[in-house]
């Protein structure tokens, strides 16, 4: 099938070739087989599973409930959003938006259900709010309890050194762990040798930025402190708020520190772009990398992930799939889109983690400012991975790098309040994150704090781009949308 389709764009039938994508694109999230489409449903002729399609995007989300809104949106929200999205209130706008706010969404994990809100209250439309985790937590009389899930500690360190390393933990008990209350609560711990030997603290303690509700996560960036002998180590983490002290409900995390260290991972060695390029430059950076990466391989259709109302591979010379959970502004965006004649981009709700797509579907995939929302950033690349031809590549582009030891900036501490997963990693983490996921950086770029990389499958070759990109395209999404601060910065919809 991939032959043929090749085969159709190299004797230059455009149009055939992107009817065969696209009537082979997606699948059937329950049994795998490919879905067609009849009117506003996407069917599977084996399983006669169904998938809406609504307002011209197809809904392919597990356990995604859409009801009806119990109160009509009003003209001044509707004027809102238009305006937000730069285009005209004419009535054929506000018939459009009336019935895309006329519908609520409520996603099964409660990072989805945040994130889709957290972007409807900056578009002053929110039909489901969310009161902050702050506001939500209330100390009971029940036992605090907590687990570390994941962790980003190398399993050796060298002797006597410092490093800072995420820690995720999870609330496994039924009281929240109060930001506030005894002090808050802070992450600490302690080396201890095979025997059970204490060996002391093994770095400062870390504050809890926020509040974290039962049943769910957070990471934490732990400041440690390695042994001066070498030898085995178990590190053992503990909480403690106001004299109160619950130990980790999981067994201890095992390490062998050296005096010499070796990885088997390559180590990012990123060109050192721009000081400090405001948010718009940032970004036009990385799709100037996209779209060098694109014209030199020749890629023809694309995915990005959470793209929501502003992708930024728009204007490539490619077919391109926009992702998101946000489902209502993704509606908006292809009103808006259709309107601005923009015919490469279609839009679709999806969790990036669930992809309802064939195998090896698209010659790339890019992710901007959105694979550090996900809780597990690995299984992310791996699942994009796999609708991402062998020869094909990823792009991984304006992630945060580097780690906040006191207290997180304005920005990311209100956005962990609306309960949407918030971290941030190393450029060690990263590269360990990338391998884990099979992955290596043929490009890297490092503009201040913001990193860009062209990833490709170990053992597959691509052009590397050199020198620095810091020409911007001649045109870009950050220019035509006034609506892509708005919508790109607000982070993506991705399942923790």
């Amino acid at each position: 099938m991939d032959s043929l389709l090749r085969l159709l764009d190299r004797l230059g039938f455009e149009r055939l070739a992107s009817f065969w994508w696209n009537w082979r694109l997606y699948r059937c999230l329950k049994c795998g087989e490919g879905l067609l489409r009849f009117g506003d449903q996407l069917s599977c002729m084996l399983c006669r599973s169904e998938f809406p399609i609504v307002n011209g995007v197809p809904v392919l989300v597990r356990g995604l409930r859409m009801t009806e809104a119990p109160e009509p949106a009003s003209e001044a929200d509707l004027q809102s959003v238009c305006r937000a999205f730069g285009i005209s209130a004419d009535s054929a706008a506000l018939e459009h938006l009336r019935g895309v706010f006329g519908k609520v969404y409520q996603f099964e994990h409660h990072f989805l259900d945040a994130e889709n809100n957290y972007l409807l209250e900056r578009l002053a439309v929110a039909r489901n709010g969310r009161s902050s985790v702050d506001a939500l937590a209330r100390q009971g009389t029940g036992a605090p309890r907590f687990a570390v899930v994941r962790h980003y500690i190398p399993a050796e360190l060298p002797c006597a050194t410092h490093s800072s390393h995420n820690v995720r933990i999870r609330n496994t008990g039924e009281e929240p762990l109060m930001r506030y209350s005894l002090g808050g609560w802070q992450l600490h711990g302690r080396w201890r040798d095979a025997d059970g030997q204490d060996f002391g603290e093994a770095g400062r303690p870390s504050r809890l930025p926020v509040s974290v509700l039962p049943q769910r996560e957070l990471t934490v960036p732990f400041w440690m402190q390695t042994p001066s002998a070498p030898g085995e180590y178990r590190l053992v983490f503990s909480m403690s708020a106001g004299g109160l002290e619950i130990g980790d409900g999981i067994a201890p995390i095992g390490l062998r520190i050296s005096e010499r260290v070796t990885r088997d991972y390559a180590a990012l060695a990123p060109v050192v772009g721009p000081l400090q390029p405001d948010y718009d430059e940032d970004h036009r950076v990385g799709i100037r990398m996209m779209e060098r990466m694109v014209r030199m391989t020749g890629a023809r259709r694309g995915l990005e992930i959470g793209g929501s109302s502003c992708p930024m591979t728009t204007n490539l010379p490619a077919e391109i799939v926009n992702i998101d959970i946000d489902a209502q502004t993704l509606q908006v965006a292809r009103f808006v889109f259709g309107r601005r004649g923009h015919r490469n981009v279609a839009f679709a709700c999806c969790d990036a983690l669930d992809l309802p797509f064939r195998k090896g579907a698209f010659d790339f995939a890019a992710i901007f400012s959105s694979l550090h929302h996900f809780a597990d950033p690995a299984a992310a690349l791996r699942s994009v991975s796999e609708v991402v031809q062998p020869d094909g590549f990823l792009a991984v582009m304006c992630e945060p790098a580097g780690h906040y030891y006191d207290d997180p900036d304005s920005e990311m501490q209100q956005v962990l309040e609306h309960g949407i997963n918030e971290q941030r990693f190393t450029l060690d983490e990263y590269a360990r994150i990338f391998h884990s996921a099979g992955l290596r950086a043929a490009s890297c770029q490092l503009d201040h704090d913001s990193l860009k990389v062209i990833l490709a499958r170990t053992g597959v070759e691509l052009p590397a781009i050199t020198p620095p990109a810091i020409t911007p395209p001649t045109t870009s999404p950050c220019d035509a949308d006034p609506s892509s601060r708005l919508s790109c910065s607000s982070g993506t919809e991705t399942s923790a």
